[in-house]
């Protein structure tokens, strides 16, 4: 899977086991390129083409952008969308449909009685898996540790909820030890996930895991792994 930039000579093609890192000296640039990235994550036209094998794949389905460690939210709307899909095809594809359904056939007699009981004209709607488990909060149970592992608890329930393949991650550096660094590294290959760094200052952690490139403050385009 490779990410290229159109005004850019660079490209970052991921690796198993190798943490990808775009390093922007220019504040400007920084925010031009994360700018481009929010839009394109929102299905907006932008700069940035992710492809595999020739094919070009949309940003918005195949990637996350993280601009904050510290506001990760696994109950966000995407997440409980792909859990709710998940769930009503486990029971419409299994004999729990079966159980469902009688479910549901008692639920609206139990509605009819009480509606006969008030002496009102009422109608409603038919009751959807996806309205019940709206209706009882059904959400993602979110574990208290430290913000380390909710980063890597976060990273796994986006690929195995929203198979998500490419994280992109923004001055994380300037937040986690080396020590953490590191494990976040350890766990990344562990886990095969696909991770870009973008940050303003290249802090090498491990260079034989890493791949950097470095885009200076007069724009030129550097391969800092080659150095």
């Amino acid at each position: 899977m490779k990410l290229v930039h159109s005004d850019y000579a660079f490209q970052i093609e991921f690796q198993e086991g190798i943490v990808q890192k775009l390093i922007l000296e220019a504040p400007a640039l920084m925010s031009e390129f994360i700018i481009d990235l929010k839009k394109q994550m929102n299905d907006e036209e932008g700069k940035w083409v992710l492809s595999h094998n020739g094919e070009i794949l949309e940003i918005s389905d195949n990637c996350e952008l993280i601009t904050s460690i510290f506001d990760l939210e696994i109950n966000q709307r995407k997440m409980l969308n792909a859990l709710y899909d998940e769930l009503a095809d486990e029971i419409n594809d299994t004999e729990l449909l079966i159980e469902w359904k009688a479910v549901n056939s008692n639920l609206e007699g139990i509605l009819n009685q009480a509606i006969e009981g008030t002496g009102y004209a009422i109608s409603y709607g038919e009751l959807t898996l996806k309205d019940l488990f709206k209706a009882i909060d059904l959400k993602f149970q979110e574990v208290e540790e430290g913000y380390v592992d909710y980063l890597l608890e976060y990273l796994q329930m986006m690929s195995e909820v929203r198979k998500i393949h490419v994280f992109i991650i923004v001055n994380l550096t300037s937040f986690l030890t080396e020590t953490e660094m590191e494990y976040l590294y350890e766990q990344v290959s562990y886990k095969k996930y696909m991770l870009l760094l973008v940050d303003t200052q290249n802090v090498r952690v491990n260079e034989r895991m890493e791949r950097t490139i470095v885009v200076d403050k007069d724009y030129c385009v550097i391969d800092a792994s080659m150095s």
